[in-house]
């Protein structure tokens, strides 16, 4: 029983690995901007070329939008929502972070 239960993990392992690298030949990335920026963390240079994606709210982003699904395909409406919903959160934020560093330099002004 140990050895057949052995052989199907294994098997089951290989197909995993079989399938995994038929679809990894098959995918086609969209074409994207790399940048050249190199983030220090803790004494370690890190490439960060898509760190541009991260601002939802930037040109660039909002351009790419929707580039990931496949042509002929809309998007689904819950995905749509969703980007929606971070957009604003990430526009509120910055708009709370603009007003608190206001406030800390009216404080400091005023002592």
């Amino acid at each position: 029983m140990h050895t057949s239960l052995r052989t199907l993990a294994l098997g089951m392992a290989l197909a995993t690995a079989v399938v995994a690298d038929g679809l990894a030949q098959s995918l086609q990335y969209p074409a994207t901007r790399r940048d050249s920026l190199v983030e220090n963390h803790f004494g370690t240079s890190v490439p960060a070329p898509y760190r541009w994606m991260e601002d939802l709210n930037s040109p660039a982003a909002i351009q790419l939008d929707g580039v990931l699904f496949m042509e002929g395909e809309g998007r689904p409406p819950e995905l749509t929502q969703l980007i929606r919903d971070l957009r604003t959160a990430a526009g509120d934020q910055r708009a709370r972070r603009s007003s608190e560093r206001a406030a800390r330099r009216r404080a400091a002004s005023s002592r």
